[in-house]
């Protein structure tokens, strides 16, 4: 096909449309009515002569064709983006960075210094958000954001697991001393969600129905249910490595080695159509490396 007659407003609207897999969000983003992307759509269809999208009822699928034209089309455009883009924002050349809060206070923060170290020409903002779970029904609200959850993002989001999610039961040292067996742990408070400790108990092969559980508070990160632990409240479920120095220095105590895979993840995700941009590429290269050092055993 010559490049003069490449139907660019179609392939355009079909890029945003496959990123999307939705006419309406794609008709949002560039500014035009959804009856014009499904037109543009249309029209390159007839042109190819395959179907792109497959209409189910309300909903929209690519077909093979679709997927095969989108993985060339998305990437091209997003080539495109980074090119004409600029990376320079009123501040300077930022990169903002959402992510959930333990991840962030014990192993993000305190690793962030290399990679500004390495990248001098970035200002990283960093927030915290006790929301960030596998659902994005939106879009983001940073460049990246940092997720813990199970996998299974829409195809609209690039998604690279940094760590898994492993949980170890941690007592104050004076708890520590009458808990021989994992059964024990069922005389103290059990801090944190339920679900975790029915998986902890299942694989300690310990029956603990609800009857048998005392009552304690419930935090939202593991940050507040370990400083609970600390202070004697009870029984934590923490992901150990987050929590090395406090169990090094015997501010907290594991009293058995067992570990729960609980199937889940801390991820790090970015919209697809970004990832050429030289700071999201940068970002993403430092901490993929730097988790990866961490499972090195």
């Amino acid at each position: 096909m010559p490049t003069d007659s490449l139907p660019l407003p179609a392939l355009h609207a079909f890029e945003a449309a496959a990123r999307h897999v939705s006419f309406t969000r794609a008709a949002a983003e560039l500014g035009l009515t959804q009856a014009a992307v499904s037109y543009h759509v249309k029209r390159l269809e007839e042109r190819l002569g395959a179907p792109l999208f497959a209409r189910r009822g309300r909903s929209l699928a690519l077909t093979e064709a679709g997927e095969r034209l989108a993985a060339e089309v998305v990437d091209a455009f997003g080539r495109l983006r980074a090119v004409l883009g600029s990376e320079v924002d009123a501040a300077g050349r930022s990169l903002t960075v959402v992510s959930v809060p333990t991840f962030t206070t014990h192993w993000l923060a305190p690793r962030l210094g290399a990679f500004q170290a390495a990248h001098p020409e970035l200002t990283v903002k960093l927030a915290t958000s006790t929301e960030l779970g596998d659902s994005i029904d939106g879009e983001l609200a940073a460049d990246i954001e940092i997720r813990a959850g199970p996998s299974g993002f829409p195809p609209r989001f690039v998604a690279h697991r940094l760590l898994e999610v492993r949980l170890a039961c941690v007592v104050a040292p004076r708890l520590a001393a009458g808990l021989r067996q994992p059964a024990d742990v069922l005389s103290l408070p059990l801090i944190g969600m339920s679900m975790s400790w029915d998986a902890w108990f299942e694989a300690a092969g310990v029956e603990a129905p609800a009857a048998l559980r005392k009552p304690a508070p419930r935090f939202d990160n593991q940050a507040a249910s370990a400083q609970a632990a600390v202070g004697g409240l009870g029984a934590a479920l923490v992901t150990p490595d987050f929590f090395a120095e406090d169990l090094a220095t015997g501010r907290l105590v594991a009293p058995f080695p067992l570990l729960v895979d609980r199937a889940k993840g801390y991820w790090l995700v970015y919209a697809a159509d970004q990832r050429h941009r030289l700071k999201i590429r940068a970002f993403r290269d430092w901490i993929v490396a730097a988790a990866s050092a961490d499972l090195r055993p």
